[in-house]
């Protein structure tokens, strides 16, 4: 089973760090980690906390972006 988690913020890295360590100590798991890049620093430093790579960084933020356009990049990046 493959199981993709999407984090955008430092408070949910914070929140997910504990899952995903748990998640890749399953065998029948496999856990993908995406970041959004929504804010560049601030989630990756609490990941390195947790010892979680990111398999893929969307590079979605851009200056003044409007929370619907964060969200209509991010739906077209990932499909």
């Amino acid at each position: 089973m493959k199981i993709l988690s999407i984090i955008g913020t430092r408070p949910e890295a914070l929140k997910i760090g504990p899952i995903l360590q748990s998640l890749s100590s399953n065998l029948a798991m496999e856990s993908i980690v995406c970041t959004t890049g929504q804010h560049r620093n601030l989630p990756q430093d609490t990941l390195d906390l947790f010892k979680i790579t990111a398999d893929y960084d969307l590079a979605l933020m851009k200056n003044h972006q409007a929370p619907d356009m964060l969200l209509a990049n991010l739906l077209t990046k990932l499909g």
